[in-house]
């Protein structure tokens, strides 16, 4: 009998809390021969056994449990033999019972229960030297799989049956209908993958400014970024330092796509949006710490679009998400605090019968539309602008519509109705004044738009005299031809009649009394339009009656005129002016421009001047950064003239991005140092980068392309810390 365990063993398994009570410690250690360490072993191997306390449990544990040998092994049903069934000899005594009780001369058997199996043929028809391994016959499954799919017994069949509408599938036929077919992806997110350059030519360069390349789901969000990070005032408010984390995390791949998983504690139960609060605004926020002090001479901006809703990937659908969510994370404490809102700009419809508002709409970017007709009259900004603040409005003189706030950054997306042109046709200006569509002029901007209607309603009027002089219709249904095209068309005609007679020496007597009627008419054909054209080329044709012959010429000099007059009126507060009343105040220069989500336009901080008042002035250059995928060097920076940049506002590509700023925006003054956590991110980030260098220079990569000579890494937080 084993001894009684002692009382220290016994009280330390309850005090760890390893047994319930004194007796159930008890009998787990006498189970394990009163070896501790055996029994707390015995007991996380079997936690359920005995863990009541109940003797009868640990019994049980420690017992023989004859049921085990008769469960259901085999595939035999008869399972009623004894484990130890002991088959005596034939020739032992009658008295000799089948069971024997003693110990077991032989294992246990069941050859009475079942059928003897003959394997005699099978191993005679076995070949050792054809056996196979299980890789062989492995194989051979494939191939045999591989054929059977490749044979034409059962084809596949695909298709659509007794259904109307667009369908999806494979394309199976070797020719179709472009006007009833056409490719589309068939995953919404994919994206190109794209190998990067060496190290030593993904590096920054001297005063050249970092740049964000674009997201296939996210278009101009990567210029739209870029632009932003020059304006102060704009920067301040995406470093959002009213809700900044204390750690940004790290990941080596970040600046390429890769999302940094960050821990954070939120309630979810109660909030369940709650994990994707504020995710927009700190994404941002690295973004524009790159932009500040990144070595590298790109990155990415597929962590935030991935953020963004995916909606219809349109530059103003995604323009316009991104500045809601990161309103929203803005917002979290207070909607309508200063950063929420301050890229929204709000307009209104004023009846001004009752003085009340019939109408309000606010957004941070301006989505402006162009037809056919305005961008071929060679319109401006402006103009386009007023057709959509005063749509409809023209001679209305109950109602007014202005704008009672302007953002200080301003973000218009422009693109043309007709899709297949290639430009928008309209002229955008390097500095804009909104006044004209402030409150406090709208008093100017009703003339004006009254005196514009009248002189349009003067161009339409002319314009449909001008037709009905020059047209000519045979029929009440038949289309309007130009009289003189009638008369060209039957002169050609008679003349044709007389050509037969070239060469006759004496046409007098070779011409029949039919070719001398043919060419007497021509010839009075010709006099006639010789004087039509003669009287529509004379200055003094009077245009008030209509039993006069009215020249067309003068009608088109008198069109002329009347446009000049609307350009005349559509410059109102659109550049200084020695009048008060007519000189703009609130000044926008433009900033940048997006002609493709792979061609941005910047004006980037430059060097310092000396201004008039003796204060260092921020000068700007033009840069034009582009991306392309298939290049060596897939980003292209270079420094253009705002001409340049001007002409590619209106011509290059099939849309582009305006961001405009006050001055306001554009004072330095706004524009202060990075928080120290996002400081602590982008130099992580660079040490990584500073890592890599080092690598492909120690790897003998010295003749890299952009790369002049072994590098120098000075370990320093400077954006180009970097020498050759």
């Amino acid at each position: 009998m084993n001894p009684e365990p002692s009382d220290a063993d016994v009280e330390s398994l309850v005090t760890m809390g390893i047994c319930a009570n004194r007796k159930d410690a008890i009998l787990k250690l006498r189970a394990n021969g009163n070896d501790i360490q055996r029994t707390i072993e015995a007991i996380f191997e079997n936690p359920s056994g005995g863990s009541t306390g109940d003797q009868a449990d640990t019994e049980r544990d420690r017992s023989w449990d004859e049921s085990h040998f008769h469960t259901d092994k085999t595939q035999y049903p008869n399972q009623n033999v004894p484990s130890f069934n002991i088959h005596p000899s034939d020739d032992l005594s009658d008295t000799l019972q089948p069971n024997v009780f003693g110990a077991p001369s032989r294992p246990p058997s069941r050859v009475n229960d079942r059928e003897t199996i003959d394997l005699t043929q099978a191993h005679a028809a076995a070949d050792p030297s054809k056996s196979r391994s299980f890789e062989d016959r492995e194989d051979e499954d494939l191939r045999k799989a591989m054929a059977l799919s490749m044979s034409d017994q059962h084809p596949q069949e695909s298709g659509v049956t007794n259904a109307s509408g667009s369908h999806f599938g494979p394309a199976s036929q070797d020719h179709y209908d472009t006007s009833k077919w056409s490719l589309t992806a068939t995953r919404a997110t994919a994206h190109e993958i794209v190998l990067d350059p060496e190290p030593a030519d993904r590096r920054r360069h001297g005063d050249e400014p970092a740049v964000l390349i674009p997201s296939p789901s996210a278009p101009y969000l990567a210029s739209l970024l870029t632009i932003l990070h020059a304006i102060p005032r704009a920067r301040e408010v995406l470093l959002g330092r009213e809700a900044l984390l204390g750690d940004y995390g790290r990941d080596k791949e970040w600046w390429k796509g890769t999302a940094v998983k960050v821990p954070r504690v939120v309630d979810v139960a109660t909030h369940p949006s709650a994990l994707a609060q504020g995710e927009i605004l700190h994404e941002t926020q690295r973004l524009m710490a790159f932009l500040d002090r990144t070595l590298r001479s790109y990155g990415s901006v597929d962590v935030l679009s991935g953020l963004i809703p995916d909606r219809t990937h349109t530059m103003e659908t995604t323009v316009g998400d991104f500045f809601d969510g990161l309103q929203g994370d803005l917002g979290l404490k207070d909607s309508n605090s200063p950063s929420a809102v301050f890229f929204k700009s709000r307009g209104v419809k004023v009846s001004t019968v009752t003085g009340d508002k019939v109408g309000q709409s606010s957004t941070s970017v301006l989505e402006l539309h162009i037809d056919n007709e305005m961008a071929e009259s060679n319109a401006t900004l402006y103009e386009a602008l007023d057709d959509m603040i005063w749509d409809g409005m023209a001679g209305d003189d109950e109602m007014e519509a202005y704008l009672d706030k302007v953002a200080d950054v301003f973000v218009i997306a422009v693109s043309r109705f007709d899709t297949s042109r290639p430009s928008r046709g309209i002229q955008m200006p390097a500095v804009w004044y909104p006044d004209r569509y402030l409150e406090q002029s709208k008093h100017l901007a009703a003339e004006m738009r009254f005196k514009k209607a009248a002189i349009l309603t003067q161009v339409e009027e002319m314009t449909k005299m001008e037709a009905h002089i020059v047209s000519y219709r045979s029929g009440p249904n038949k289309a309007a031809v130009d009289p003189r095209d009638l008369l060209r068309a039957a002169i050609a005609h008679f003349e044709s009649g007389t050509s037969r007679m070239n060469g006759v020496h004496d046409e007098a007597e070779a011409m029949s009394g039919q070719e001398r009627a043919r060419l007497a008419t021509t010839e009075q054909l010709q006099a006639t339009l010789d004087s039509v054209m003669e009287k529509l080329r004379s200055e003094g044709a009077d245009v008030t009656t209509e039993a006069e012959l009215i020249s067309a010429t003068v009608l088109q000099e008198r069109k002329e005129q009347a446009r000049e007059s609307l350009r005349e009126l559509s410059a109102l507060l659109t550049k200084p002016s020695p009048h008060p009343a007519l000189n703009p105040q609130h000044r926008y220069t433009l900033r940048g421009v997006g002609t493709d989500p792979h061609i941005t336009y910047v004006l980037y901080p430059a060097s310092e001047s000396t201004g008039t008042s003796g204060r260092a002035v921020q000068e700007y250059q033009w840069w034009r950064l582009s991306y392309s995928a298939t290049d060596s060097t897939p980003v292209t920076k270079v420094k253009v003239d705002e001409d340049l940049v001007l002409q590619a506002a209106t011509q290059e590509g099939r849309a582009c991005l305006l961001v405009y700023a006050s001055d306001k925006a554009m004072d330095e003054r706004n524009s202060y140092a990075l928080p120290e956590a996002l400081q602590t991110f982008v130099q992580t980030d660079n040490a990584a980068f500073r890592a890599e260098l080092s690598g492909a220079t120690a790897a003998g990569i010295t003749e890299a392309h952009g790369l002049r000579g072994v590098i120098s890494i000075v370990d320093t937080d400077e954006p180009f810390a970097t020498s050759v």
